[in-house]
């Protein structure tokens, strides 16, 4: 049962009902259970989406959602492992194989296998990788764009599952495969 009450549509403030209706679309306005929570703070909710807009420029959503999957298997984000398990499906087309590869930091792309290793030791260290870790990437071909924008796809995913483990999302999206 979550820790925070989810704020529902008729209770957002004005300033949030746009969002809620971005948010919601297919939904009947009703956005999905975290940015329910996150709305018990304007400000959170609204500054998360802003970052969501300006963010996934560069890398492509098959990409993003590895990350995602990643990011959540090693925060042990129930939440996010089911919503972007379902994202990778419907919106990235990736196979359950692909899937579980991603959430154990695997690829059959050299390149993809790299970010993930990447993204695998930036969660584990804390951000704090070798300059090994960090070669691999450049050795791989990933601009400095790309590196940029991959942090930042990081520190998103790190917010949710870190907000998902705190508040205790209830899920609303059937619960990810087990490994």
């Amino acid at each position: 049962m979550a820790r925070l009450r989810p704020v529902k549509k008729e209770e957002a403030p004005a300033v949030l009902q746009p969002i809620y209706e971005q948010l919601g679309k297919g939904r009947g306005g009703s956005p999905i259970n975290i940015f329910q929570l996150m709305a018990n703070s304007p400000t959170t909710l609204q500054a998360f989406v802003q970052l969501l807009s300006m963010s996934n420029k560069t890398l492509s959503p098959a990409i993003l959602e590895r990350i995602s999957l990643l990011t959540a298997q090693q925060n042990g984000c129930n939440y996010c492992l089911a919503a972007h398990s379902l994202l990778a499906k419907n919106v990235a087309n990736l196979s359950d194989a692909e899937i579980k590869q991603a959430r154990q930091a695997l690829a059959d792309e050299p390149k993809t296998q790299k970010l993930l290793q990447f993204v695998k030791a930036v969660v584990s260290k804390q951000g704090k990788i070798s300059d090994e870790d960090f070669a691999a990437l450049k050795d791989a071909g990933v601009s400095d764009k790309e590196i940029c924008d991959l942090i930042l796809a990081i520190v998103v995913n790190i917010f949710t599952n870190y907000f998902n483990n705190c508040c205790k999302t209830d899920l609303d999206f059937p619960p990810a495969l087990p490994l």
